[in-house]
């Protein structure tokens, strides 16, 4: 087909490839930002939660540390997620 014959290609596929990195560094930097919440608040419960709680103990121990994993298991998602996109645009 000759360049005349081809239909032209809509903008929605230009446009969505465009703003592919766009909403990928925006989801980085979300994912980042709720981990980082997340491990402020495993660190408040460790001030403020063992003082006030006796019974239970396990219960908060476990709390506190799947709320650390979680934290930092979506803080390095968003770091990567940021950093493919940084080297992509800077390629």
């Amino acid at each position: 087909m000759s360049e005349e014959t081809r239909e032209p290609r809509s903008n929605a596929y230009e446009i969505a490839h465009m703003e592919a990195p766009a909403r990928k560094r925006q989801t980085g930097n979300t994912l980042f930002t709720i981990g980082a919440l997340l491990f402020v608040f495993a660190w408040i419960l460790v001030l403020l939660v063992p003082s006030d709680i006796r019974s239970g103990h396990d219960f908060w121990t476990v709390l506190f540390a799947s709320d650390v994993v979680l934290a930092v298991a979506l803080m390095a998602i968003g770091y990567r997620l940021r950093e493919q996109v940084k080297s992509r645009l800077s390629v």
